[in-house]
């Protein structure tokens, strides 16, 4: 066994994931990329320094070597992995690369993605995490470091490319990546581009067998009728939210972003920097600051759903009476 390899076993066994990882909801994603994926990443090769790139154009981490690249996308624990394939496949096209790995802390999903539409998207390996932290490492880092491991990407991704021609049906990889990359081309207005509509939402949380899941459907209703009763407002969608925003008009000159409605993770986001310029009273501010992103973390469901609903549009009624 290697040093590193050594060291990264003794990290793992002392990692409780109730403690370090989930003990603090609003930070839970960035836990498991911080303390599952990255120090796995390293075990298998990447430079933390040279190689590792964080946020790059949305993208969680982005692997690069010898002219390849490898996104890299962290959610919450134990999230359904699934539930996010539209955005693989739309950052896969905004970068031109086909390979995205998912991870969730306690599995790991490599994608390969032909096209822009589900139908090109590849599910090539799953793999169980739970005896990270116990006696699995070596036989993870070594399935990982054989398709996604440094000096596997620097080999041209042979491994993963011979993944994926075993799921093509007879057609050659080259043939399928050149229409991909055809794709990945053209201007976006062009693509088959995955946006969040009001049914999509109701339909991942119909899927998602989530205990919150009918909390935030009463939440996403609230907050659709709210929208379609305030003409200042409008509700629009990207690959994760359904977004409101302040339609420009008057001293407004573009739409202002306000909140934004995660069904995928049962939680909602919002810009106090663009409701602040909009008028919005620090009390107020202050009021939504309190607010947990994610019902995980509230006490009631229920209670967190009117809580978030009512501060919503109490705010939203403030900046639009400004107006």
């Amino acid at each position: 066994m290697s040093d590193l390899q050594g060291s990264l076993r003794e990290f793992f066994a002392r990692c409780d994931p109730g403690k370090h990882i989930v003990g603090e909801e609003r930070s839970v994603e960035e836990n498991v990329k911080i303390k599952i994926v990255l120090p796995l990443l390293q075990g298998i090769g990447w430079d933390l320094l040279e190689d590792i790139w964080f946020e790059y154009k949305s993208v969680d981490i982005l692997l690069r070597a010898g002219g390849n690249t490898v996104i890299v996308e962290t959610k919450t624990w134990k999230e359904r992995l699934e539930n996010y394939e539209s955005q693989y496949i739309d950052y896969a096209l905004k970068l031109r690369t086909p390979w995205v790995v998912a991870c969730n802390g306690t599995e790991l999903r490599l994608y390969c993605v032909l096209g822009d539409s589900k139908s090109g998207l590849f599910l090539l390996e799953k793999v169980g995490l739970a005896e990270i932290c116990s006696t699995g490492l070596p036989s993870i880092l070594g399935l990982l470091a054989g398709v996604i491991g440094k000096d596997s990407v620097l080999s041209g991704c042979r491994n993963l490319r011979a993944l994926a021609e075993t799921m093509l049906g007879g057609k050659s990889f080259d043939d399928a990546l050149a229409a991909f990359f055809d794709v990945a081309g053209k201007p976006l207005h062009r693509r088959n581009q995955f946006k969040m509509t009001h049914e999509i939402a109701l339909a991942i949380l119909e899927k998602s067998g989530s205990p919150l899941a009918a909390s935030m459907k009463v939440l996403l209703g609230s907050v659709a009728r709210y929208v379609e009763g305030n003409p200042t407002l409008k509700l629009m969608g990207n690959t994760k939210e359904l977004n409101v925003k302040f339609k420009a008009g008057g001293a407004v000159r573009r739409d202002v972003g306000l909140f934004g409605l995660k069904p995928m993770e049962c939680g909602f986001s919002w810009s106090p920097e663009n409701f602040s310029r909009l008028g919005l009273e620090r009390d107020m501010l202050n009021r939504g600051l309190a607010l947990p992103r994610r019902m995980k973390a509230a006490k009631d469901p229920g209670q967190w759903v009117e809580d978030v609903f009512s501060w919503f549009s109490s705010a939203c009624d403030m900046i639009s009476a400004q107006k």
